[in-house]
């Protein structure tokens, strides 16, 4: 029997990594305007960055987080979204004379995701790219609808550049120790409904199918038949570039768009960049060569990888499903992974009998905790 260990980026924040949108769009923020302070006017494909106040020095900190920066006005009726920056007097009490610079976003998606999307996952994100994609292709107009295609697709490379330029930057990832038990743990008996096995197992192979860009696994090394797929692709690898758009071809939606004739509608649907490597053909051979379990550690199993989640875990050979959450006993995600989980399945009967139940579950480990 084998196991299968899905790691999401919630793998990466547990080990002190600022690999959340959050943390990517505070620090582009924090970029532009520091250009936009010495330039005046600084522009790149995504936005158009102006100082309207030659006399103002704002005091933009790495370390400071966007909502502390930035109060955010959207003026109505208008193309551009005005970010006006606190004064922090010596007392130390905040003066909330505007000192404003004045951001024009290049598209309503770009506009979107950094005025309204402060607190979401990258799921979110990618959910919000298919959203715009689906508005744009409703426009009667062909040419008005191949514009905002291109558009929205320029956009869409500008940022995975942008994200792989940030992540390439942060600092090396911790290790603890709490991680290498996961990882090498033995396929428990009591993880699985069906009558299978009947003592703990050694997995025969580990297959690690690593959603992140990062190489924060490399920590870990759980014995030789234990292997990493980089299915999303890596950030130190030029053979196996970042896949960074949506995954669900189940939908009715995608249909729809598949019989779309506008050119590169198609182009961040994530079938098209599993094509580039032999990722995806190696984890259809793992999965079909024998019985396995699942682990998911900081997936969040929205429906971004729709495709491939319900490939994973419907397969017959999919005996079970354990999560490990994030939180206390008392508080956590583990109801909401559930449920995500859940829309992957077309057999409920399934999902009921592979996921593993809380009181069998596991916290998982924190760098801070």
């Amino acid at each position: 029997m084998n196991r299968i260990t899905i790691i999401g980026n919630g793998f990466d924040l547990a080990h002190g990594m600022k690999t959340s949108y959050y943390d990517f769009i505070c620090d582009y923020i924090r970029k532009v305007c520091k250009k936009a302070q010495v330039e005046k006017i600084y522009e790149n494909k995504l936005m158009c960055v102006e100082k309207q106040q030659n006399n103002c020095q704002l005091d933009i900190k790495d370390e400071t987080n966007i909502e502390w920066l930035f109060y955010i006005h959207k003026p109505l009726l208008t193309n551009h979204t005005t970010f006006i920056a606190p004064e922090f007097k010596k007392s130390g009490y905040l003066n909330w004379y505007p000192k404003p610079i004045t951001i024009h976003f290049k598209n309503s998606f770009i506009e979107k995701i950094f005025t309204q999307c402060h607190d979401c996952k990258w799921v979110d994100i990618e959910n919000e790219f298919f959203e715009e994609l689906k508005v744009i292709l409703k426009d009667p107009d062909f040419r008005q609808k191949q514009e905002k295609v291109n558009a929205l697709n320029m956009a869409m490379k500008c940022l995975t550049s942008e994200l792989e330029t940030y992540i390439s930057s942060l600092k090396d990832s911790m290790f603890i120790e709490g991680y290498k038990a996961i990882l090498e743990e033995n396929i428990l008996k009591q993880d699985i409904a069906l009558p299978l096995i009947t003592e703990n197992l050694i997995p025969n192979n580990h297959l690690i199918l690593n959603f992140n860009y990062t190489d924060t696994i490399k920590h870990y090394n759980a014995g030789k038949n234990f292997k990493a797929n980089f299915i999303h692709g890596h950030i130190y690898d030029v053979h196996n570039p970042l896949i960074f758009g949506f995954g669900d071809e189940i939908g009715s939606d995608y249909k729809r768009i598949e019989d779309e004739k506008v050119k590169g509608a198609l182009n961040y649907i994530n079938s098209f960049g599993y094509f580039r490597t032999s990722n995806y053909h190696n984890l259809i051979k793992f999965i079909s060569s024998d019985i396995y379990q699942i682990h998911i550690l900081g997936h969040s199993c929205g429906l971004s990888d729709r495709t491939m989640l319900n490939m994973l875990f419907e397969n017959d050979n999919c005996k079970s499903i354990k999560i490990f959450y994030y939180g206390s006993i008392d508080r956590n995600n583990f109801g909401e992974l559930t449920q995500e989980i859940s829309r992957h399945f077309i057999n409920k009967t399934k999902l009921r009998e592979r996921i593993v139940p809380f009181d069998k579950s596991i916290r998982m480990p924190q760098w801070n905790a």
